[in-house]
């Protein structure tokens, strides 16, 4: 059944229907607050904030057909009000200059070497770090075109920009990853072999 069908079913009275779009949706988004956000502990709200969004506005949704981009939207402007929302929260409460998040300061630490990683893990976690150092239209760019499959036509809908323009920041984003990963120690015959 289509999200679309769905959709239709669920403003039809049929609750069931939108407990199948939150299951079928949940992994993907999930993923991409993760794959944006990082490490955040607080993936989970953000993700259920998505999913309040969307019950509170699937009436108004004009082409069911464009759910996907639609729930990506939303996603993206959940994951902006929450670091705009921590941003104001540290600008009460600063951190001090040499605290920072055990997992950077681990994910950080020396440099990557093939012979060391036991899985794909070490390379999941120093990949989602050098991500986290990426200006945030960069970022956003490389998770949904990379991590998610997504068109540029989708992603130019998604965030309202040009396509040329997001192809740019894809290449940028892309050899800031490159040129960061290579400043960690990584060889450019390991991120391959890695990818």
């Amino acid at each position: 059944m289509t999200d679309a069908q769905l959709i239709t079913d669920y403003l039809d009275g049929d609750n069931r229907a939108f407990n199948t779009l939150v299951h079928r949706w949940q992994p993907s988004v999930h993923n991409f607050i993760c794959r944006f956000m990082g490490s955040d502990s607080d993936v989970g709200d953000i993700s259920q904030n998505v999913f309040l969004r969307v019950w509170q506005n699937l009436g108004v949704l004009k082409d069911r057909d464009r759910f996907s981009s639609w729930i990506f939207q939303i996603a993206v402007n959940q994951c902006r009000d929450h670091i705009r929302s921590v941003s104001r929260a540290r600008e009460h409460f600063p951190l001090a200059d040499s605290e920072e998040p055990v997992e950077t300061r681990a994910a950080l630490g020396g440099a990557y070497s093939p012979d060391r990683a036991d899985s794909g893990e070490d390379w999941r976690r120093i990949l989602n770090s050098v991500l986290q150092t990426l200006p945030e239209d960069q970022r956003l760019v490389i998770v949904l075109k990379e991590y998610h499959g997504l068109r540029f036509n989708e992603i130019a809908h998604i965030l309202q920009e040009n396509e040329n323009t997001l192809k740019a920041r894809l290449y940028s984003g892309l050899k800031n990853v490159r040129r960061r990963l290579e400043h960690r120690g990584i060889r450019k015959e390991d991120m391959i072999h890695e990818m």
